[in-house]
């Protein structure tokens, strides 16, 4: 096993690249440390702005919780407790969770994904397979929906941002909020593990 770290401080800009699978931990220090089990290579450098890791094969990168993460593998991307900004494109599948902010996701097979709110005004988020989205704070967003089974629209309070979701499989949309107006016909749309309502 390879494994590099660097000091990065509480916020630091980290890119992933990873030919195979990549993990992406956050955790409660400065450093950035990746590991990588096979013989394909491991590179972590310090650039302007930020830290770079490099994997030929798969890789598991530990970051401090305030980290902006973006994450580029040839198979599947995790991404688990980063407060920072999140930028996910898999080749594979993609899983986040416990994310703050998701900037953009684009996965190749199933894509599961928990954040607490995204950035922008209009946002796309992809899956190539199946699609589950957890998005803790919708307000005034038209959330538009094109999966396997057509296009559907749900708007929770004024519609003043968009957020796309798109699959190659189905969809399904999870929010504890009651959504303002749905389109006629529309799909799978759950309350999260544990709500009371």
């Amino acid at each position: 096993m390879t494994e590099r770290s660097i000091a990065a401080g509480a916020t630091p800009d980290v890119v992933v690249r990873a030919g195979a699978d990549a993990t992406i931990l956050g955790y409660d220090g400065d450093r950035v440390t990746a590991t990588a089990e096979d013989r394909r290579g491991l590179k972590l450098e310090a650039r302007k702005g930020g830290i770079d890791v490099s994997a030929g094969g798969n890789c598991v990168v530990h970051v401090p919780f305030g980290s902006t993460v973006k994450v580029y593998t040839g198979a599947t991307a995790r991404v688990n407790a980063i407060r920072g900004q999140v930028s996910v494109v898999a080749g594979a599948a993609a899983t986040l969770n416990d994310v703050d902010l998701l900037v953009n996701l684009s996965a190749g097979g199933d894509a599961t994904l928990d954040c607490g709110a995204v950035e922008g005004r209009d946002v796309k988020f992809t899956a190539g397979r199946d699609l589950r989205c957890h998005i803790r704070d919708l307000p005034n967003a038209t959330v538009t929906i094109s999966d396997i089974g057509g296009k559907w629209e749900v708007t929770f309070g004024e519609s003043r941002r968009r957020i796309q979701l798109k699959a190659g499989g189905d969809v399904t949309l999870v929010t504890d909020q009651t959504p303002a107006r749905t389109s006629t016909v529309a799909g799978r749309i759950e309350k999260p593990k544990g709500s009371t309502e």
